[in-house]
């Protein structure tokens, strides 16, 4: 199970810590450095979360990334555009998560697109999507408390970085 074939991606890893550990100490190996690693890479681990299942399953879900931009750009639609409060439009782009899922694997499964060719589809229509509610712009004037929800953190770790630690033993 853990063999070099199954967890190389790790060994890697710990490679290059050590490598920037030698090479920079000074700055490499400081809290600061290690909290940036981890806060600006918890959204990426928690889309890998997502990814457990479809692969276990057999399937590949090659949408991921435009499905984690569509959430995130609905978000603040909701927020910036049409004034929702900040619970609503998280739970709503919860919910758009779910929606894209659900209609992902009913491609999948019950009209058995295959999985390659189905994602590929849903990423062409959340790119369409993602550019018809944002405009091809960036949406600004977002809340100032939503941006205030990412620093705060009731634990030692950066904020995305527990939620992150608080969903991976979810889909396993």
């Amino acid at each position: 199970m853990l063999s070099p074939k199954n967890i190389s991606a790790i060994y890697v890893g710990v490679l290059l810590i050590v490598i920037f550990s030698l090479w920079i100490p000074e700055t490499f190996l400081t809290e600061a450095t290690l909290r940036t690693l981890l806060n600006n890479n918890a959204v990426v681990v928690m889309a890998a979360i997502g990814l457990v299942l479809p692969l276990e399953a057999g399937v590949i879900n090659l949408a991921v990334g435009v499905q984690v931009g569509a959430g995130s750009i609905f978000v603040g639609w909701l927020l910036a555009n049409a004034g929702v409060p900040i619970p609503v439009a998280i739970v709503l782009s919860l919910a758009l998560g779910a929606l894209i899922g659900y209609f992902t694997a009913v491609l999948v499964v019950y009209v058995r697109i295959e999985s390659f060719i189905a994602t590929l589809g849903v990423t062409s229509l959340l790119a369409a999507f993602i550019s018809g509610i944002s405009g091809g712009r960036q949406i600004l004037n977002m809340p100032k408390e939503f941006a205030e929800l990412g620093p705060v953190s009731y634990t030692p770790l950066p904020q995305p970085t527990t939620s992150t630690v608080c969903i991976s033993p979810l889909p396993v």
